[in-house]
């Protein structure tokens, strides 16, 4: 079914998101694995919001697509992918996951190697594992040509404007290019975006400042212990914050997904 808006579409992102981490086709153990790896690359890279973004979007986005041309429980994002109902869905994933990472990052290949290896390990070696590789290698290849010059690379171009004999500080710009990247489900980067602040001349500009520096001072005596801790909460943000909260929610989950890695035997060996 197409979709009415841009916001529906970003919904159905969200939920085809949410389903790569909650889907009880998948194991959870292989996609939450792969978006701890992400994560750990993000960290070790020291990766802005943006890029990391990008990159754990199309990770996950390659994962539901694999998983799902198994499946087929929901609409495809953009590929239209096809399985027999006995490939492997842990190899789809992880393949999926695998090559999503190498191209984002190629000089990680051997750590990606071992994840890979690691995650196929407990695998069968038969057709289905085969079925399965080569699947996730089709829906990492669609969404990588997907994003290819999707705007994520363009140079900082931020220049801020000034005159002659005012100082301007020498910051370098950090994601100055952010809203030029191709959306993955809205039309525009502006498409939701807010109106703009209120006049500097006006009581509400004035009311918000104060406001800020009472609430948000180091010293206030006004901000409460709980608007401390939803300060610090939200200071740190980005993929970094929210991907833990989600893996967290998703090994809580009483009734959640079957684990993607075959039950641990009496003898400790992992097999179908």
């Amino acid at each position: 079914m197409k979709p009415t808006s841009g916001f529906s579409l970003a919904v159905r992102i969200c939920s085809a998101l949410a389903v790569a981490l909650f889907a009880t086709a998948a194991h959870a153990d292989v996609i939450m694995d792969w978006n701890a790896k992400a994560d750990a690359l993000a960290i070790e890279k020291q990766l802005l919001n943006a890029p990391n973004a990008r990159g754990q979007a199309m990770l996950h986005i390659a994962m539901f697509e694999a998983v799902n041309a198994i499946d087929r429980r929901y609409a495809p994002y953009k590929l239209n992918l096809t399985a027999d109902r006995a490939t492997s869905r842990e190899a789809a994933a992880a393949a999926a996951a695998y090559d999503v990472l190498l191209a984002l990052h190629p000089d990680k290949k051997t750590d990606l190697d071992a994840a890979l290896a690691g995650s196929l390990a407990g695998i069968a070696e038969n057709e289905a594992k085969s079925k399965g590789i080569e699947l996730g290698k089709q829906a990492a290849a669609g969404i990588i040509a997907l994003r290819t010059n999707d705007g994520s690379n363009m140079p900082e171009d931020h220049r801020p404007a000034t005159t002659a004999g005012v100082y301007v500080p020498t910051t370098i710009p950090i994601e100055s290019t952010s809203s030029k990247i191709k959306p993955f489900a809205m039309t525009s980067a502006s498409q939701f975006r807010a109106a703009p602040p209120p006049a500097l001349t006006s009581e509400t500009w004035t009311r918000d400042l104060n406001e800020i520096r009472e609430i948000g001072s180091n010293v206030s005596t006004k901000r409460s212990a709980e608007q401390t801790t939803i300060a610090r909460f939200w200071f740190f943000t980005g993929p970094r914050t929210y991907n833990t909260i989600v893996r967290q929610l998703a090994s809580q989950q009483e009734d959640g997904p079957r684990r993607l890695r075959p039950p641990l035997r009496a003898d400790g060996d992992r097999r179908r």
